[in-house]
């Protein structure tokens, strides 16, 4: 359900924000209102897209719902497009393709990444990256063709082509008798991961990006977590990092983590989830002075879970 959202715009040479839209919708009706800033009022754009503004559908998702065309709204989502890059999840099998897509592409160079892997000192000091491919399984292939959300184009281009990209990854390592190459299939789920995080890390220094990432400790030794974190504040100018994490270790280090960058998630006993930053907290609960990790360990912030007692009990039966 969308009840409210506003886009604003301020151009780099303008010294002030103005708005592009408004929109509005009636809980109880579920009937949306515009209101358009001067410069993109359209009567025409208020029809076509009115039709499509379902409650539960942004502005957006209305647009790419019509047959109408909108330049601003397309060089909008053409830059969110680019800006945006995929969200990584713990169990994210598509990062590693995308990462070395990337390297094949020159997006990231492998030089890079080498020199960003050497620094976490995991033992490598060299990669090799090979595109393959291969045919699809018999099975998936003909689940895709009858498969009603895929366009006809696409059906029709794995019929003349029925074959799927893979990256052949085989790292070098430090060993006793010089360099040894393992396939990435045999590196630590630690390697792994940071191989994909190295990837996008040095696209957001390159370029401006936005990326969210979630657990970002997942997999990673503290301190490469940390020194991940750092790399991007101290070489990063104009790209955005949102990423969760359970470690609450960091809250102790106010240099790195500012209390407006900091916030934190508590459910409700009815399962809705209340967002807020550290620095919502007034001086009485949270000082310049105070330790953050102690003060959330404390259950002074919020945020952590009432757990239950530690004993397990089995209920037993006899049999008469």
């Amino acid at each position: 359900m969308v009840y409210h959202e506003v886009l604003k715009c301020q151009p780099f040479d303008a010294l002030r924000e103005h708005m592009v839209y408004e929109r509005e919708t009636n809980k109880e009706s579920l009937v949306s209102t515009m209101k358009w800033g001067d410069r993109y009022r359209s009567a025409t754009i208020t029809r076509i897209l009115s039709g499509n503004l379902l409650h539960n559908r942004t502005l957006f998702g209305a647009y790419l719902n019509s047959n109408v065309d909108i330049p601003w709204m397309k060089s909008i989502l053409n830059w969110m497009d680019n800006y945006f890059m995929p969200m990584v999840t713990t169990g994210d099998q598509k990062l590693q393709k995308y990462v070395s897509q990337s390297l094949m592409d020159n997006l990231i160079e492998k030089s890079e990444l080498v020199r960003q892997l050497m620094k976490a000192d995991i033992g490598i000091n060299d990669l090799v990256v090979e595109q393959t491919k291969r045919p699809l399984n018999p099975n998936m292939l003909d689940l895709l063709l009858h498969s009603d959300p895929i366009p006809g184009s696409m059906k029709q281009e794995l019929k003349s082509d029925p074959t799927r990209l893979e990256y052949d990854i085989h790292m070098s390592h430090n060993g006793h008798q010089g360099a040894v190459a393992m396939d990435y299939k045999q590196e630590s789920g630690g390697t792994q991961r940071y191989y994909e995080l190295s990837g996008l890390l040095l696209q957001i220094i390159k370029e401006p990006h936005f990326l969210a990432i979630d657990k970002l400790e997942c997999r990673l030794h503290p301190d490469l977590y940390q020194h991940f974190v750092t790399t991007y504040l101290l070489n990063s100018h104009h790209s955005q990092l949102v990423f969760s994490s359970h470690l609450s270790e960091f809250l102790s280090d106010r240099d790195l983590f500012r209390d407006d960058s900091v916030w934190i998630t508590k459910k409700s006993e009815q399962g809705d989830t209340e967002l807020y930053s550290l620095a919502d907290f007034d001086s009485e609960t949270l000082r310049d002075t105070t330790n953050r990790y102690n003060a959330y360990r404390a259950g002074r912030l919020g945020g952590i879970p009432h757990l239950g007692d530690t004993y397990v009990s089995f209920s037993q039966t006899k049999e008469s």
